[in-house]
């Protein structure tokens, strides 16, 4: 199955990479991002994702733990359960090959789902780009992290940032299983909600 997306931390060419947080904001509209993934590890949210298949949640590698974990789809409010949201143990992770901690390269994690996920209206696989996307296309993030403030509490409901443009010297990285990922910089864009959107 081959695959052609724009998934990844995407940053304008003048970001400032010294801010990691995506300032701006607002709540998203509920089944907005039906693919966006929650990844849990121990009832604490971990990390963000994106459900690429339906036994398939990509995510960011720093996000690996030891043990089970659990993600949830169809998620809007952390804070309740709104009746659409679907629970799935992890089966395995796979850590990208030459993901490197220290200089923060080519962080990408597949997480298979134990079973796979049950698709409708509040839970779906992103619909993916028929070829790349050119520079100046613009993107959105999307997430459960701050969007006040680098200090900010982080909110229940899912929000969305600004609109971000690709770059034009983005590189694309294949990463075996089908997946070609297009990735221009590392960035935390939702205050701790980590993981590609």
């Amino acid at each position: 199955l081959p695959l052609r997306t724009n998934l990844g931390f995407l940053l304008p060419p003048k970001a400032n990479t010294n801010s990691t947080r995506v300032v701006g904001g607002r709540p998203c509209t509920p089944r907005s991002q039906p693919w966006q993934a929650a990844l849990f590890k121990d009832l604490r949210l971990r990390c963000g994702g994106t459900l690429v298949h339906p036994r398939w949640v990509l995510s960011a590698a720093h996000c690996y733990a030891q043990g089970p974990m659990m993600v949830r789809l169809g998620e809007y409010d952390l804070g309740r359960l709104d009746g659409t949201e679907q629970f799935r143990l992890v089966n395995r992770l796979v850590r990208h090959p030459r993901y490197n901690h220290t200089a923060k390269e080519h962080d990408l994690m597949l997480v298979q789902l134990r079973r796979p996920a049950n698709l409708g209206p509040a839970v779906r696989v992103l619909p993916l780009a028929t070829r790349c996307p050119a520079a100046g296309t613009p993107c959105l993030v999307s997430g459960w992290g701050t969007t006040t403030s680098p200090q900010g509490m982080k909110p229940n409901q899912r929000g969305r940032g600004p609109k971000w443009w690709l770059g034009p010297k983005m590189v694309g990285e294949p990463m075996g299983m089908g997946f070609f990922v297009v990735v221009c910089q590392w960035v935390d864009p939702k205050g701790g909600d980590l993981g590609p959107k």
